[in-house]
């Protein structure tokens, strides 16, 4: 989608994304939450926002 010119390499990109797939099921949190790269919650209507890269 990018051309190869992202910020982030794939494996970058994937961590989060892999670590929500492998939580167990019924969990409290992050359920709904917006999680960054770093697996770090986010609150998205209010923020703060977090740093871009």
């Amino acid at each position: 989608m990018t051309s190869n010119m992202g910020f982030w390499t794939i494996e970058e990109g994937a961590v989060c994304p892999v670590y929500l797939a492998l939580l167990p099921p019924n969990i409290a949190e992050p359920k709904g939450a917006y999680l960054w790269k770093d697996k770090t919650v986010v609150d998205w209507a209010n923020g703060p926002a977090p740093g871009l890269y």
